[in-house]
């Protein structure tokens, strides 16, 4: 029963901090992002920073990006995407991963640290998906070069259990 409770305590803390980030960045961005959409860009925000290591954010990688992120959404929502949808997440994804690799310093630590709450027992298996699109990212283009293992190692260690 003490850890029934425990977990439910630590989503509702998820789901707080999940609306504070979230509405820190769209007042900033001026975007209409919803909560579901916005847990998409935080799942796949660190195999944007591997995808960017190497200062070339390339073709490959914008289209696996942009299908990870199709795929969480499909997800969350338990349907499939037409492809009107598809093609305005894709404008929208990649406005959004150019933004945020331009102003780095200013969103980084707060989108890394949030993956902290994934720790939980009932998010854990979320971990689980962000470990496996790292690699994935790094591996689309030739290869996981040095720079990109760095930022896998970096993310994994301190942000991920």
């Amino acid at each position: 029963m003490v850890k029934l409770k425990s977990n439910k305590i630590a989503m509702i803390e998820f789901q707080k901090e999940l609306s504070g980030l979230r509405e820190n960045y769209i007042s900033i961005r001026n975007s209409d992002f919803n909560h579901k959409e916005f847990l998409a860009l935080i799942i796949t925000y660190p195999s944007l920073l591997v995808a960017a290591a190497d200062d070339h954010f390339d073709e490959k990688e914008q289209e696996l990006l942009i299908s990870l992120v199709i795929g969480l959404l499909e997800e969350f929502n338990g349907t499939d995407l037409v492809p009107e949808e598809i093609a305005s997440y894709e404008v929208k994804y990649l406005a959004e991963y150019s933004y945020l690799i331009h102003c780095m310093p200013e969103w980084k630590e707060k989108f890394l640290s949030f993956l902290l709450l994934f720790s939980n027992q009932e998010l854990i298996e979320i971990q689980s998906t962000i470990k496996r699109m790292l690699v994935d990212v790094a591996e689309i283009s030739a290869g996981i070069s040095d720079k990109e293992k760095d930022v896998i190692d970096f993310i994994n260690s301190t942000y991920l259990t």
